[in-house]
């Protein structure tokens, strides 16, 4: 029996030696689980699925967005300020001048003008959340425009509630990308690491070149 005892605490002492050691996490780190296998997409432009918007949620920042403590109150994010025609139908964004992509380029009205534009362009499965404001493929051109690189000029079809617009534009469809990245590129890219095991979160596959390093990714084309 004492023989036996003495082979079994053996084997446990090997088998403890041989388990991973789990780093331990900081206390300034929040670890989040969660379930992904529902992502085809971290386009902001044509992301719909839940655990895309969840994920793009946390890559790409919008014009606006509301305090969640009080969602009646609106703040800029990359818009620093912004005002309202007397008609309630010309939103005239000023860009934050601070805000810059992950690239370092500066986030510019013509970025948030590409970005919007695109949605509907694309006519993907979440532009309803634009286009219900009278945006189409062959008007939002003239009617989401950049004036210069400060400033951003959306004109709707017709006067709402301002933070009817300011909430939509709030949403993962309003998410900013890098035109100068971004240009003649559609569909999303597929994950080619994920660091799963890291005590840290880390965020390593997205959608656009601009905020991670191009040899985590792979691009492809949807069909």
């Amino acid at each position: 029996m004492k023989i036996i005892n003495t082979l079994a605490a053996a084997a446990f002492a090997l088998s403890a030696s041989l388990a991973p050691t789990m780093a331990r996490t900081p206390d300034d780190t929040l670890v989040v689980a969660d379930a992904i296998d529902d992502v085809i997409s971290l386009d902001p432009g044509e992301v719909s699925e839940v655990g895309g918007v969840l994920t793009s949620n946390q890559i790409y920042q919008p014009l606006v967005s509301f305090d969640v403590s009080d969602p009646s109150n609106i703040k800029g994010v990359l818009a620093e300020s912004w005002t309202v025609s007397d008609d309630g139908k010309t939103f005239t964004f000023t860009m934050n001048p601070d805000a810059k992509f992950a690239s370092g380029n500066p986030v510019t009205a013509f970025d948030a003008e590409y970005s919007l534009q695109r949605v509907v362009l694309m006519k993907s499965r979440s532009a309803f959340i634009i286009t219900q404001f009278g945006f189409t493929p062959e008007n939002v051109k003239e009617r989401i425009k950049a004036t210069d690189e400060k400033t951003l000029v959306i004109e709707i079809g017709d006067a709402y509630s301002q933070s009817f617009l300011l909430y939509c534009l709030s949403s993962y469809v309003g998410g900013i990308v890098d035109s100068k990245h971004r240009q003649g590129k559609r569909g999303g890219w597929r994950l080619r690491q994920w660091l799963a095991q890291d005590a840290e979160f880390r965020r390593v596959g997205t959608v656009c070149p601009d905020q991670v390093g191009a040899e985590t990714i792979d691009p492809f084309d949807p069909q």
